[in-house]
This record gives C-alpha cells, sequence and structure tokens, in this order.
C-alpha cells in the first residue's frame, strides 16, 4: 500500500558520479557549474557553463530543452536545488556525487 506522502518525496533527478559525469561529458551532455563567480573562477570541470544557482530562474533559455544536462556545485548542496528547480520546469538534470571537490580529487581536467 502506497503512502498519500510517497508523491511528496520521490527524487525527480538522477546523481551520477564523477567517472559517468566525465564520459557524458565527453559525448556532449552539458555540465553546468551552479558555483558563483569566485569559486568558479578558483577552478571548475574542464568545458563546464557556468550559471550560479541564483541566476538559474533567469538564465533558463541558456540549457538545452532537449537533452539532459549536468549540475555540479561545490558538495552537491546547491546542484541539488538547481536540479529540482530544472525538474520543476520540465528538464532533466543529474547532479555530480561530491561535486567539484571529488572531480578534483579524481584528478579529472580542470581549467581556471
Amino acid at each position: 500500500m502506497s503512502s498519500p506522502y510517497s508523491k511528496l518525496v520521490t527524487k525527480k533527478y538522477d546523481s551520477i558520479s564523477v567517472e559517468a559525469a566525465l564520459a557524458q561529458q565527453h559525448n556532449g551532455v552539458l555540465m553546468v557549474d551552479v558555483r558563483d563567480e569566485q569559486e568558479f573562477m578558483a577552478g571548475h570541470a574542464r568545458g563546464a557553463h557556468h550559471i550560479p544557482v541564483h541566476e538559474l530562474p533567469h538564465r533558463l533559455h541558456e540549457l538545452p530543452a532537449d537533452q539532459p544536462v549536468m549540475l555540479m556545485s561545490d558538495q552537491n548542496a546547491r546542484a541539488q536545488a538547481a536540479a529540482e528547480l530544472l525538474a520543476a520546469t520540465g528538464l532533466v538534470a543529474s547532479t555530480v556525487e561530491g561535486g567539484i571537490r571529488e572531480w578534483r580529487a579524481k584528478g579529472h581536467p580542470i581549467e581556471m
């Protein structure tokens, strides 16, 4: 028997590993870094598009409507908030587990 609250707690986005994110990026999936400008300039995943989470509602037009996006933040809280926003607008998103910290720890490419 399902709970009347079950629909309220279902997550509408996925979380993927940094390895999966790197592979998806090589396949042309857009990665969006949702950290602030200073954090982004201090180092971000190579090829990541920058849209701070607070600007995302006004910049949705920059995201592809016909394919998923990957969201990255520091450790994932802001990426999760961004994913919830995108899910609410009908866009498909995944968060990158561990964010930029995990990306760096695994030695994946960084740009400054």
